[in-house]
């Protein structure tokens, strides 16, 4: 199958797709991108795609002689802005044969009260392309239940066309073996938290100084690797003992170090996103259960479900309720269903349900002759 992948800057979900498609089966991709290749930004995943196409940011000709360049069966474009997809909507109803366009949801930017990246686009501009993308498209992914339903109340439905695929960790960097605990070692409780954090003090839910802050005013050590620079938080580690700043690894390294640790920590501010944050499902959270660590998460709606549902983590609505959560009785057996399931939520074990959707998209294209006009 030739698939045409669309994303104005190459990310981490788009590398989980490929992989496990991959170890699947004969699967051919070109990447259409506009900013950075995946390995210029993150120095790994160019070598996972047949063919890496930049496009033009203003043009839907580029796009046009692309599609006519090859046979490709399906476009997966990759939302967060919206602007790629639409330019293939417009784009395949002027090239050789029809195509089917599939637009996969990473986030909801009108659900924020921050802005998205470098996204500038007027709150208007941006609302009318996420409703394009996704009236228009033939099929839709997202990232999460809670993100489907959003989209799927505010946009309608996709004909049935509609597929969940979480964030799942990639199985090849799940870890063998585990090192052992610091807190056997050391004493205490280590919790740990990976990913992105914001430098600046201004409500985003990755604002999280005052959180951190209050954990390990708790007594809790809590151990950060982050591959942001992040001055205040390096500046608050060195006047606090329980606060450890590790900076970046590689995925790989990251994951077996995690081991060592008791907890992950998923919680975000609340203060300004907290409607984006009742549609998140953290990729750190599955990646924490891999390296078999339970999470910790405040109460965000799609996430507090998924881990109690699952039995996989503890949520709390404040940190003052943290100590008495940890002492509970529940948390061996927490921790055994954990280390039972870390290679259940993985890229590799799920992919069969893209690969179906990408049957069903076809097969429901196949009588179709061209899109609807966008309007």
């Amino acid at each position: 199958m030739k698939i045409l992948f669309l994303q104005i800057q190459p990310c981490i979900r788009a590398f989980k797709y490929a992989t496990g498609l991959r170890n699947r089966g004969d699967y051919k991709i070109t990447f259409g991108y506009l900013n950075k290749t995946l390995s210029e930004f993150y120095g790994i995943g160019d070598e996972l795609f047949d063919r890496w196409v930049q496009l033009e940011r203003d043009s839907s000709r580029d796009l046009v002689s692309l599609l006519d360049s090859d046979d490709f069966d399906l476009i997966h474009s990759h939302n967060a802005p919206d602007y790629l997809t639409i330019k293939a909507l417009d784009a395949v109803r002027y090239a050789k044969h029809s195509i089917p366009v599939i637009h996969d949801n990473h986030d909801a930017i009108t659900l924020r009260k921050t802005q998205y990246g470098n996204v500038t686009h007027s709150l208007e501009k941006i609302a009318s392309e996420e409703s394009i993308a996704n009236k228009f498209s033939d099929a839709r992914i997202h990232v999460s239940e809670g993100l489907k339903d959003y989209i799927t109340q505010m946009y309608g439905s996709s004909n049935g066309l509609d597929l969940v695929f979480n964030n799942f960790a990639l199985k090849e960097l799940v870890p063998e073996e585990m090192l052992p605990k610091l807190s056997g070692k050391e004493g205490g409780v280590h919790i740990v938290y990976e990913g992105n954090i914001d430098e600046k003090k201004n409500g985003s839910h990755y604002d999280l100084l005052d959180i951190f802050d209050n954990i390990t005013k708790k007594g809790f050590h809590l151990h950060v690797y982050t591959p942001r620079d992040a001055k205040e938080y390096k500046k608050m580690s060195k006047r606090n003992h329980y606060l450890h700043f590790h900076g970046r690894l590689t995925p790989k390294e990251l994951m077996k170090e995690m081991t060592q640790y008791d907890f992950g920590w998923a919680g975000f501010n609340r203060s300004k996103n907290k409607a984006h944050l009742r549609v998140t499902l953290a990729n750190k959270v599955f990646e924490y259960i891999s390296a078999g660590l339970p999470v910790i998460s405040f109460p965000h709606e799609t996430q507090k479900r998924f881990l109690e549902t699952h039995k996989l983590g503890i949520v709390i609505s404040d940190i003052g309720e943290l100590s008495t959560a940890l002492e509970n009785g529940r948390i061996v057996n927490l921790k055994a269903e954990v280390q039972k399931r870390r290679y259940y939520f993985t890229v590799e074990n799920n992919i069969g349900e893209v690969e179906e959707f990408y049957q069903k998209v076809l097969e429901n294209h196949k009588n179709k002759n061209s899109h609807p006009p966008l309007s």
